[in-house]
């Protein structure tokens, strides 16, 4: 999917810059989030309880799960580690669905402009 997406922003670049700018924003997939910036991901895990969180990292990659767990509050830390522990394995419906919750508020930040990436 990846593969797919970053060639179709680039046939789009070749043609008009802005455009392509416009829709990679938009284009915004869990397995971006080891590249967005820190302020983006506390705005889109601000506010989520505890199980929606331990969903959405269920079998996360390293990568994506340290960018996570790092912008969390050491309480919602401990939080999430209980709630994991007692949660038995969730349906990939379930994990799939409270990552889209986070995906979708990273979307309404891209929406505004708002939305950043490390190192942007």
């Amino acid at each position: 999917a990846t593969e797919l997406r970053d060639s179709l922003v680039k046939a789009i670049a070749d043609q008009n810059a802005d455009a392509a700018a416009a829709v990679q924003n938009l284009m915004i997939l869990w397995e971006d989030m080891p590249q967005v910036a820190d302020r983006s991901i506390q705005e889109a895990t601000r506010g989520l309880d505890a199980r929606k969180l331990a969903l959405a990292l269920a079998g996360a990659d390293p990568a994506t799960r340290t960018r996570i767990v790092g912008n969390l509050s050491e309480r919602t830390r401990a939080m999430i580690d209980e709630e994991a522990q007692l949660m038995k394995q969730p349906k990939a419906e379930e994990i799939e669905q409270a990552r889209e919750e986070i995906l979708a508020i990273l979307r309404a930040l891209s929406a505004k402009g708002e939305l950043q990436f490390q190192g942007a």
